[in-house]
């Protein structure tokens, strides 16, 4: 966590933000602050069930079969911990739970 804040304030220090607060036409220029900022979003998203979606024809969805009529939510923190979907397994080394800031897409 110390490397992170360290990191976060050299890259605020790289684009004049001296000791005022951040505001958004320095975030932009702040490509590590948007990693952190979706990696936490990640993690701790600020809902944790998607937009409630309704079936409008039959489909198949992850092997269950979802007739018409039916509304599916999605639970996000899943999504995330998922090997499939971040590259490794949250079980094992934890990779997926420790941020570094160099693979994050912006």
């Amino acid at each position: 966590m110390e490397k992170l804040i360290k990191r976060l304030r050299t890259e605020a220090k790289s684009n004049d933000v001296g000791d005022r607060k951040v505001d958004e036409k320095d975030a932009e220029n702040m490509p590590y602050l948007h990693a952190v900022v979706k990696e936490l979003l990640r993690k701790h998203p600020p809902t944790y069930f998607s937009l409630t979606h309704a079936v409008t024809e039959p489909t198949t969805l992850a092997g269950y079969d979802i007739p018409t009529d039916v509304n599916v939510e999605i639970y996000l923190p899943g999504i995330s911990e998922r090997t499939r979907n971040c590259g490794r397994t949250h079980q094992s080394s934890s990779r997926n739970d420790s941020f570094r800031g160099t693979r994050t897409r912006i």
